[in-house]
């Protein structure tokens, strides 16, 4: 008989007493009560009294499916709801029409669900969301049915999370080039080597954080438009096959870079054409597990006066370092 505002998970409005907030995430333990042959489903029927909910988390709960005891979509009573979570569920993409109806949701998360399954049917897929802001959609092996996803008509996103999706071939469909508005992207974990010019990155000037490591990216990549993202802060390269490649990627022009992560992208050589010189406000630099070992003044190590952390692991340098530039100058370093 205690009053539910008080409860552990619930959020009430204190003027009408209403419930706002459920924090229904990691209710069970996978391994306790659930085999993947038998896994439970989620009663859609149990959100229909909570009309002024506005965040809902069912995050961690093994959900394979979904049913409900009435005749009408469960989700569409909830037309406050802003902020929804089912992470690391099981559903698949039978789920994104029923979602469609959330249209003042602001923030979605997907991730480590089975979004690619039956997504080529997918009619609309997210296209009705107009409202999102967030959006992650990790590791939901949506790979080449990118049309389905509805994302170029989600313009208002300003985060998208599209990592470790095996996503490969063209990816025009994915519709990147139309969320301009788009601040920070993931991309990290997938297939994107030779079809960079499709991404349409150099469209997102309002881009401040890009992660595309692992992607096995190489050869030129001037057409993956870098130099555009001028607004950049964040970037991670990492563990792709840049190498000797490295005018092409345009970094002297990303002056507002302040992380930057090339580790393990095989650089060697003179590493002038890098830019690294240019990019003075950097305060974190990653170059550990390339082949840096004689061409330590090419880095231009000695203009970056902000730097703050500097990884230089396992790279092969031996004998006097003294051409790594007066990193000891530095007030900033803190990390080396």
């Amino acid at each position: 008989m205690s009053n539910y505002c008080d409860w552990e998970r619930v959020q009430c409005n204190a003027t009408t007493g209403r419930v706002i907030k459920l924090s229904l995430n990691d209710t069970r333990q996978f391994s306790q009560y659930y085999s993947l042959d038998r896994l439970p489903t989620l009663n859609l029927s149990l959100f229909h009294p909570f009309e002024e909910l506005k965040s809902l988390d069912l995050s961690y709960n093994f959900f394979e499916g979904w049913h409900e005891n009435r005749a009408y979509d469960g989700f569409r009573c909830l037309k406050q709801l802003k902020i929804l979570d089912l992470s690391y569920n099981y559903f698949n993409a039978t789920l994104l029409p029923y979602l469609n109806n959330l249209t003042s949701l602001t923030t979605l998360n997907l991730g480590w669900n089975n979004m690619g399954e039956g997504l080529k049917s997918a009619k609309q897929g997210l296209a009705n969301l107009s409202n999102l802001k967030v959006l992650n959609l990790d590791w939901n092996r949506i790979n080449n049915s990118l049309s389905s996803l509805g994302l170029k008509m989600l313009r208002n996103l300003e985060e998208l999370d599209l990592s470790g999706n095996g996503m490969s071939g063209s990816l025009t469909l994915l519709g990147l080039a139309n969320l301009t508005n788009l601040k920070s992207l993931d991309l990290s974990n997938n297939q994107i080597s030779t079809s960079l010019a499709s991404l349409g990155l150099q469209n997102l000037k309002n881009l401040e954080e890009l992660n595309m490591l692992n992607n096995g990216m190489s050869g030129s990549l001037t057409s993956l438009g870098l130099a555009n993202l001028t607004n950049l802060k964040v970037l991670n390269l990492s563990w792709n096959r840049i190498n000797n490649s490295l005018s092409s990627l345009g970094l002297k022009m990303l002056r507002n870079v302040e992380w930057l992560n090339l580790s393990g992208t095989r650089m060697s050589g003179s590493l002038t054409l890098l830019g690294l010189a240019n990019l003075t406000n950097l305060k974190s630099l990653d170059l550990s597990n390339n082949q840096i070992s004689t061409s330590l003044a090419s880095l231009g190590l000695q203009n970056l006066k902000n730097l703050e952390e500097l990884n230089m692991l396992n790279n092969g340098m031996s004998g006097s370092l003294t051409s790594l530039g007066n990193i000891n100058d530095n007030q900033y370093l803190s990390k080396f």
